[in-house]
């Protein structure tokens, strides 16, 4: 599918999970090894983490929010090759 896109400078792999768990990265070879030449893998994902779940509800609607946001974002230039998203609770002070 990707030689259809010869001119593609990025490709993102999705995935809702942590970063750390999912098909990200058993998949991560076999994408890279098809990319056109010069285009780069980013994962979209929540940051790794030990359980598969936030446990509080509002702050996994904000990072689902987040996510979508980020894979249907314009550009991932900002973005290091496989990063993943760290989004942050809304009123949480630092």
């Amino acid at each position: 599918m990707l030689p259809r896109y010869a001119s593609a400078r990025g490709v993102r792999w999705f995935q809702e999970g942590p970063a750390n768990v999912g098909g990200g990265r058993h998949v991560r070879p076999r994408i890279e090894t098809t990319l056109p030449e010069g285009a780069r893998l980013h994962l979209v994902a929540r940051k790794a983490s030990p359980t598969p779940a936030t446990g509080f509800y509002p702050m996994h609607v904000e990072e689902e929010r987040v996510l979508i946001e980020r894979a249907f974002a314009a550009a991932m230039t900002s973005a290091p090759p496989l990063s993943s998203v760290a989004p942050t609770r809304r009123g949480a002070s630092a």
